[in-house]
């Protein structure tokens, strides 16, 4: 008797290392731009607030994680939780947009697609993986405009 393949978890914080670097990185391009450029305080408080979504995710710290089981999919992302059977789902589609960011798409076998937050997208290789290893579907298509 096989064993059941090992449950995939991804999860993604607000407070991540990635966003203290770009927040950091932000932060110092703008105290540059006023000491050594010289540049009006005025302008670099109103660059400056394009950093505010950034500080506001870093406070409130979201949590967002992705969970794939014998018993199917499920996720929690800011807007709430989801959960589908692993044989409701016909397909999982993974479309590498222009910007580089993964869309990833679930196509049920009835009903609408169900799409993953943004900012959710665990690494494609491993999600595929995963997905293969629990029996489902997945089409990859790099650098899709339209899904």
């Amino acid at each position: 008797m096989s064993q059941p393949p090992a449950p995939y978890h991804h999860q993604h914080h607000g407070r991540s290392p990635a966003n203290f670097a770009a927040l950091a990185g932000a932060w110092a391009v703008l105290a540059g731009l006023w000491v050594g450029l010289g540049a009006a305080p005025w302008v670099v408080a109103l660059l400056g607030t394009s950093t505010l979504p950034l500080v506001w995710d870093i406070a409130r710290n979201p949590q967002q994680w992705l969970r794939l089981d014998h018993a199917g999919l499920a996720w929690q992302g800011l807007g709430g939780q989801q959960r589908i059977a692993l044989e409701h789902i016909d397909h999982v589609r993974l479309d590498r947009r222009f910007d580089f960011s993964m869309r990833i798409t679930i196509v049920p076998l009835s009903g609408p697609k169900l799409r993953l937050p943004p900012g959710l997208a665990p690494p494609p290789d491993a999600l595929q993986a995963a997905l293969q290893a629990h029996g489902v579907a997945c089409q990859r298509h790099p650098f899709s405009l339209f899904s």
